[in-house]
């Protein structure tokens, strides 16, 4: 549970959010044409190694030796992710649109409920003439299962040190997108998250910032290659309001973060079309730890990778298929003499699954003349 303070901050919204979005208000006259669009989405995976453990942690936990730092039953798990969306679109004259977008999703687990979570999230994009466009995002999640942590403030020999520690999550994004050449467009982008941590755990609570610049490919009969790169820095607590000093850990970090991504359609250039895509990422992060207790971040470096390929179908306007691969890889260095007992922050995690995505038109209004547009009208339907 999070305190009084925590949730708070977690009901703010960046009044920079706000303010854009006030902008974006158009007069009554602005668009031609408006329609209601809901979306269904399943994906169903497979994943080797659910809360990212390292090498030693798994060995400790088959072998059993240390029960009471797990709550979960294995180590790999199947995992079902719906989601619902509900989009309301909008075309004007010369460009002009904005879509609004309310949508849900959860993610929930054959071995491991313990891990459950369920989200909720909004968007805003808003499109102007000269192709520029702004794009506002915020999700939430209410309670997010990280693992069990070991809690110094569990005096000794008053049962198992180790507590379960989650957080909610606030998300919210801004970002611009702007045509810099013929099929090449620029993007810069900000992404704020607030983590709130239970009671046992305050001192996790943290505020991350990341500022991030990309340039953008397209291919004349489909497919896109984007590179992107920006700069992460994470703020925690570090103090748990115990009156006690240097006894908590500081997870607060910094670093790069860089990638690159592609998509190439091989079959067909009208639906139905078959397509191939791939990514990329790496992070560095250099924890600010100045407590010498805190061996699990004092010192430490991490570079974390994340590279995901696969096939995309599809058969028609309302109807996409994928069937992906997906590894995500941490390597937690620590100074010379340091480190934390099992290297916690070491890890491997590979994810295979499919993913199934459907949407239609549930309402669409008569296209009528914009103001200053020559034209009969503006068909709001889209493919």
């Amino acid at each position: 549970m999070t305190g009084p303070l925590d949730r708070e901050r977690a009901r703010r919204v960046p009044p920079l959010l706000v303010g854009l979005a006030l902008l974006c208000i158009p007069s009554p006259d602005a668009f031609a044409s408006e329609s209601i669009r809901i979306g269904v989405g399943l994906t169903s995976s497979y994943t080797d190694n659910l809360l990212q453990y390292s090498d030693e942690q798994v060995r400790q936990f088959t072998e059993g030796t240390a029960p009471t730092h797990y709550s979960i039953e294995s180590i790999d798990d199947g995992v079902w992710r719906p989601a619902l969306s509900l989009t309301w679109e909008t075309e004007g004259s010369q460009g002009r649109g904005r879509e609004i977008r309310l949508s849900g999703s959860g993610e929930f687990h054959a071995r491991n409920g313990t891990a459950d979570f369920r989200s909720m999230g909004l968007a805003w994009r808003e499109s102007f003439r000269g192709e520029g466009r702004l794009a506002l995002s915020g999700s939430y999640i209410p309670s997010y299962y990280l693992r069990q942590l070991f809690d110094e403030d569990v005096p000794t020999g008053a049962g198992s040190r180790y507590r379960r520690a989650d957080f909610s999550l606030l998300v919210g994004s801004v970002g611009w997108t702007q045509p810099l050449a013929d099929r090449v467009r620029g993007e810069i982008s900000y992404r704020y998250e607030h983590r709130g941590y239970n009671d046992d755990f305050l001192e996790r609570t943290s505020q991350t910032h990341q500022g991030e610049a990309g340039v953008e490919w397209l291919r004349p009969r489909g497919g896109r290659l984007e590179l992107h790169g920006g700069y992460r820095t994470s703020i925690a607590k570090a103090d748990d309001m115990d009156n006690i000093a240097n006894d908590d850990p500081d997870i607060g970090y910094h670093g790069l973060v860089a990638g690159v991504g592609g998509r190439l359609t091989i079959l067909g250039h009208r639906r139905p079309r078959t397509g191939l895509y791939g990514s990329y990422e790496v992070a560095r992060r250099s924890y600010g730890s100045q407590v010498a207790g805190d061996v699990s971040h004092n010192g430490r470096e991490d570079t974390r990778q994340e590279i995901e390929v696969g096939v995309r179908g599809e058969p028609n306007a309302r109807f996409t298929a994928r069937a992906f691969y997906r590894h995500e890889g941490n390597r937690a260095n620590f100074p010379a003499g340091g480190g934390a007992a099992l290297n916690p922050g070491s890890y491997d995690e590979n994810q295979v699954g499919i993913a199934l995505d459907w949407s239609a038109v549930l309402w669409q209004s008569q296209p009528t003349a914009v103001e200053g547009d020559d034209s009969e009208g503006v068909d709001g339907a889209r493919p």
